[in-house]
């Protein structure tokens, strides 16, 4: 259900998104991912004050992920994406910092990811993702060399 609501996200289909999402929810609502789409739909759709319940309730099993295991990128992907849609510019910053640091190197993901879309525009995000895009290409070269 989860991965049905992505698609629709990714193919701007929010009401669709939101069904898969609210779906996924109700199996675990524990799955802070799922409660930061929700969010983001509900921003989207001009519900603010839901929208950022459902960040903050995002914000926390991300916290508790976090606090299990810091080696995983995917708490700090999400937490960059919740502050872009908030436009907390330092915050999406340090939180892609981190998920760099941890070993995401999904720049295409964020490229198209809706929850970054008013950051496209940005030196400071394109430059960021050029990193990383370079990142992978040296792996890449890397690798095929060994």
């Amino acid at each position: 259900m989860a991965a049905a609501g992505i698609a629709a996200l990714f193919s701007n289909e929010h009401q669709e998104a939101l069904k898969y999402f609210l779906k996924a929810f109700a199996v675990d609502s524990t799955e802070a991912s799922i409660c930061a789409r929700i969010g983001y739909v509900w921003w989207k759709s001009g519900k603010q004050d839901e929208a950022r319940t459902m960040f903050e309730r995002s914000r926390n099993l991300h916290q508790i992920e976090i606090e299990r295991d810091t080696e995983w990128y995917e708490s700090f992907y999400d937490l960059a994406a919740i502050s872009s849609v908030e436009g907390k510019t330092d915050e999406i910053y340090r939180w892609l910092r981190k998920a760099i640091a941890l070993g995401w190197r999904s720049y295409r993901l964020a490229l198209r990811d809706p929850m970054f879309e008013n950051l496209r525009a940005e030196v400071q995000f394109k430059t960021l993702m050029r990193n990383v895009e370079e990142m992978v290409q040296r792996a890449r070269m890397n690798a095929l060399n060994e």
